[in-house]
């Protein structure tokens, strides 16, 4: 008698802590998130999605509607969570984007996102390769004939020739090293390429040229502007 009691006592446990993770109402994730190019990671921010039809309003006919259940980011590319679906769609969505706010303020759409369909029966261990549409520069400048310290140089950064609406950047005196922090660019539309105008005036003398680079992803890019 003493036996079937433990033997009941053991099942009851079983069934107990694996409940949550065989019930269709949880979603379990163990998510890795890496750079497609270097395999480095990459700090994401990461959502469940699904769609439902319902009726709402004076609608006579069911909507399609998109629910989004936010899981957070990751840590060192990483992420584990254990996620309540009340909810019974017939598919979820796993989606993840790279967290670089800072450089999309005004364009979130394109921001490049990875989606994959989720199981809810079974741990979710996946693995995200993001290729981020961020390019990253750091210039050396360099006075190369400095008349003195009232030397002025505005310097513009855009995605294409064009510097109507662009805040430049100024500096003055006899410059010769790194400006002070790495800028970012989103160079979505084309690849690489940022142009650079650089508008000097020294001893009373204003002139301007404009620099074309090819910048690469997920790196600084280490180059020279001489004015």
């Amino acid at each position: 008698m003493k036996y079937l009691f433990y033997t009941l006592l053991a099942s009851i446990f079983i069934f107990t802590s694996c409940s949550k993770e065989k019930s269709k109402k949880w979603v379990i994730l163990d998510l890795n998130v890496i750079s497609t190019k270097t395999g480095l990671p990459v700090e994401s921010t990461v959502w469940v999605e699904y769609y439902y039809q319902a009726q709402t309003g004076t609608s006579a006919t069911p909507q399609e509607h998109t629910e989004t259940i936010s899981l957070g980011t990751t840590v060192d590319g990483k992420l584990y969570t254990e996620v309540d679906v009340s909810e019974t769609p017939e598919k979820l969505y796993i989606k993840v984007y790279p967290n670089d706010s800072e450089i999309y303020p005004d364009y979130p759409l394109l921001k490049p996102i990875w989606s994959q369909e989720l199981n809810r029966t079974e741990i979710n261990t996946i693995t995200a390769e993001i290729t981020p549409n961020y390019y990253r520069y750091k210039p050396y400048l360099h006075n190369t004939s400095c008349y003195n310290e009232t030397d002025t140089l505005w310097l513009y950064a855009n995605h294409e020739d064009n510097f109507e609406n662009i805040t430049p950047q100024i500096f003055t005196g006899c410059t010769d090293g790194y400006v002070d922090e790495t800028m970012f660019r989103n160079t979505y539309m084309k690849g690489g390429e940022t142009y650079f105008k650089l508008r000097t005036k020294k001893n009373g003398v204003v002139n301007s040229t404009t620099i074309m680079k090819t910048l690469e992803h997920e790196i600084i890019n280490d180059f020279t502007l001489e004015y």
